[in-house]
């Protein structure tokens, strides 16, 4: 038993030194390891902090003058200075108290800016971006209709006295505005060009030309007697254009033709 005990002794003083050096090799390689994944996890934080942001330090109670103002846009209707005179009137204000929404609406109150975009450029500059009203034809003495077929009221027309005239109810000035803008497209396909529109309180469309005469339609199918009108004036009326004064197509079947001379033609609808 002594013989035995003294053996093993022996041999765990052979193991121990072998195994004791891997023992410290695996902490080592575990060490490794460990600084290696925090060395990668730290990364982006080391990363993000070397970026600074720098942002003007501005607040309520700091009055910032506003030193430039930018007005973009194309105007051709509205007078530049009163315009610059209703942008001055708010500059009162500092840069950072301006209530933009405030001076968007008294500036889209005028009937010549159709939208107005307001913005702050830091340090002190201001942006007005201007889209002016494009008017299509006068609505009579009122004011103008606009290329969205809203009506806009306004007392000098003078600018505008180049433009069609449009006259009808007030609350149809949209699909008489779009009726326009539809028959135009025929008519001028042909050599004509509306110089006026009339339309009355039943529908009934009275049509002047640029080159002198009128063409009457009825309150019903004037589409319909539209495109017979086309048809009529470039099979048999174009020829002789100078002497017409009106074309009538308000008689189911047929269509009178007064010339200059004051004869009339009736001719059949086909």
């Amino acid at each position: 038993m002594a013989r035995r005990a003294a053996k093993k002794q022996a041999l765990a003083k052979r193991v121990r030194p072998s195994q004791e050096p891997r023992r410290k090799l695996g902490r080592y390689i575990v060490l490794v390891f460990a600084l290696v994944a925090v060395t990668v996890f730290l990364k982006p934080f080391q990363f993000l902090q070397t970026v600074n942001v720098s942002l003007p330090s501005v607040s309520f109670d700091d009055e910032v003058e506003i030193s430039n103002v930018v007005i973009e846009g194309e105007l051709r209707y509205s007078n530049r200075q009163e315009l610059q005179a209703l942008i001055k009137a708010f500059l009162e204000d500092d840069f950072v108290r301006l209530n933009l929404n405030e001076m968007r609406a008294e500036l889209e109150a005028e009937p010549w800016l159709k939208t107005v975009r307001l913005a702050r450029k830091w340090p002190s500059t201001l942006k007005v971006e201007i889209e002016e009203q494009q008017p299509i034809a006068r609505w009579g003495d009122e004011g103008f209709v606009n290329r969205y077929g809203e009506l806009v009221l306004l007392d000098e027309l003078s600018a505008l006295s180049e433009l069609p005239l449009l006259e009808g109810e007030s609350s149809e000035a949209y699909e008489i505005a779009r009726s326009y803008l539809l028959m135009s497209q025929l008519l001028n396909e042909a050599g004509l060009y509306i110089n006026e529109l009339r339309v009355s309180a039943q529908g009934a469309r009275y049509i002047e030309f640029d080159s002198g005469f009128s063409l009457l339609l009825g309150e019903y199918q004037f589409k319909e007697r539209l495109e017979k009108f086309l048809f009529l004036y470039k099979e048999q009326l174009a020829q002789h254009q100078q002497r017409l004064l009106s074309v009538d197509l308000r008689y189911d079947n047929g269509v009178a033709v007064q010339w200059q001379d004051e004869s009339v033609t009736e001719i059949a609808s086909r």
